[in-house]
């Protein structure tokens, strides 16, 4: 996809809240339905952009821990490899005194079975190989050892002998073979414990470029270039360093690292090159056990890419979240496209009707955010959306309140705000979520017409930087959809 001209990049790093978890409780994107219905297994539901937010001022963010000192890493605006702004994580102006120059760790306890195959993918531009002395080495492997918190131990691919260092590959960043500001993707795999020594390499095993150019296996790292699990492996975890380079002018970006199971519901090397399939998120370990799949008549799903609610009967529910019972700060992210102004339509509730908060339209051109206090009353927050919203056009909408002032976003920009709900308290309940009608998973009305693509709940108000990166990072691409 082209990028966005006349953009200054770097109004979009969310400064304000840099020293903040992602505080991501909740998301539902059409998109983690493409491969299966969720079948494909993300190791981490936190894995790319809003993630390496922190990592200057913490070392890390999202289960991902920093590799060197913290002035190696760092988060920064850049064109995805599919050509939209998003954050990346740079490992770049490395001290020469230390052999560990930026990249980073997966998160810890990713849970495998052994006994299946899983394939390990991560992009890499090499933004500056520098001067060409000392450039260093872009290592790419796992964790070693076993344990039942961290990391499964994997065995050589020919040798069979146990690897305690695990590295798929580890050229120089000064290879003639890898580009220079370009973008490739890294694949590699585990194979099942017990695998014989003489298996080959799969098809997808190589680095390549996003228009399909591979760029061959590099090299085999000491593990052959592959592993398989060790029989009593249970958990696995993920690392990509830039190591040994004596070379401060060196840069590397990475972005959107990933696991897959290799059961046949996984997307295909030239699938995850064409295809900007981010976002992606495994319910059941982001809190929300949604159980969309069937309903008496869900809403239609339209080429994994957003769902088509019908206004009269169709919505999702989800069961009780307990980290999305937030009481003094809470944002709702919603891209929406509207068949109606005038409807009466909730875009998604917490909880049963009027029992915590919500994102709904109501009435000729109104659309509200609704917080109930705690013991008390619902305070809304209205907004006439005719002049900022198009019937049939995609929007992203914001709802935020941070413990004073609750504010309305459209495609970025502030449009209304309150203060009536100024220190009080959000009301919880075990009631979950609903999409698409009110009332969590109980009763159900006033139904939605359109089309929702993705929604995200966070537990803090996130500002406008962020708001602002939420809607230029997907803006081209969803209203092509």
């Amino acid at each position: 996809m082209g990028a966005e001209g006349g953009v200054n990049n770097v109004k979009y790093i969310p400064r304000s809240r840099r020293n903040k978890s992602s505080g991501l409780v909740f998301s539902i994107d059409a998109n983690t339905t493409r491969w299966g219905n969720g079948r494909t297994q993300f190791y981490d539901t936190n894995v790319h952009t809003y993630n390496y937010w922190d990592i200057v001022s913490s070392g890390g963010q999202g289960g991902y821990s920093a590799n060197g000192a913290a002035s190696e890493n760092n988060a920064g605006v850049d064109l995805d490899p599919w050509g939209r702004y998003a954050v990346i994580w740079k490992g770049e102006d490395n001290t020469i005194s230390s052999n560990s120059d930026g990249g980073w760790n997966g998160p810890a306890g990713c849970v495998i079975d052994p006994n299946s195959e899983y394939r390990f993918t991560f992009w890499t531009k090499i933004a500056s190989k520098g001067t060409g002395n000392g450039s260093g080495r872009l290592y790419f492997g796992l964790h070693g050892g076993n344990s039942s918190t961290t990391n499964a131990g994997v065995e050589h691919r020919t040798t069979l002998s146990n690897q305690t260092n695990p590295y798929f590959s580890y050229p120089s960043v000064s290879d003639s073979n890898l580009p220079e500001g370009k973008w490739f993707m890294n694949c590699q795999c585990v194979k099942p414990t017990g695998t014989s020594a003489s298996w080959t390499h799969p098809d997808y095993r190589g680095y390549y470029l996003t228009d399909g150019t591979d760029l061959g296996h590099i090299n085999g790292g000491n593990v052959g270039g592959g592993a398989r699990w060790r029989s009593d492996g249970t958990r696995t975890r993920s690392r990509n360093y830039l190591y040994y380079s004596t070379d401060p002018t060196v840069s590397i970006h990475w972005y959107y690292p990933r696991i897959d199971l290799i059961d046949g519901t996984e997307p295909s090397v030239n699938q995850m090159l064409t295809t900007p399939i981010d976002n992606v998120y495994d319910h059941s370990k982001n809190g929300a056990n949604l159980t969309p799949y069937p309903l008496s008549n869900p809403p239609t799903l339209v080429n994994g890419k957003y769902w088509e609610f019908d206004g009269s009967s169709q919505y999702l529910v989800g069961s009780n979240v307990t980290n999305m019972n937030v009481t003094t700060e809470v944002s709702i992210v919603a891209w929406i496209n509207s068949d109606s102004l005038t409807q009466s339509g909730f875009i998604f509730e917490k909880g049963s009707v009027n029992t915590s908060y919500a994102l709904f339209f109501e009435g000729t051109n109104n659309m509200t955010f609704r917080t109930k206090e705690s013991g008390g009353t619902t305070y809304d927050l209205d907004v006439d959306v005719s002049n900022y919203m198009t019937v049939g056009k995609w929007h992203l909408i914001v709802a935020t309140f941070d413990g004073t002032t609750r504010r309305f976003y459209i495609d970025g920009k502030e449009r209304g705000s309150d203060i009536t709900f100024s220190g009080k308290t959000i009301a919880t309940n075990n009631n979950g979520i609903s999409v698409g009608a009110y009332g969590g998973q109980d009763a159900k009305s006033y139904y939605f017409n359109g089309k929702i693509s993705s929604i995200k709940v966070y537990k803090y108000s996130i500002s406008p930087w962020q708001i602002s990166y939420e809607y230029h990072q997907r803006k081209t691409s969803i209203r092509r959809l």
